[in-house]
């Protein structure tokens, strides 16, 4: 099985699968208003 890992430096991490499919986004960008969600975050 192969996969793809991508960094998005100050956003995101994100693993797929060989098709492209994401299976995992880790996201850390800082919060722009702490009352939506809570960061950092995977999904899903």
């Amino acid at each position: 099985m192969t996969i793809r890992v991508s960094h998005l430096h100050g956003e995101h991490i994100a693993v797929a699968a060989a098709n492209g499919t994401e299976i995992l986004r880790y996201v850390y960008r800082p919060d722009p208003d702490p009352f939506e969600s809570r960061k950092p975050y995977a999904h899903p």
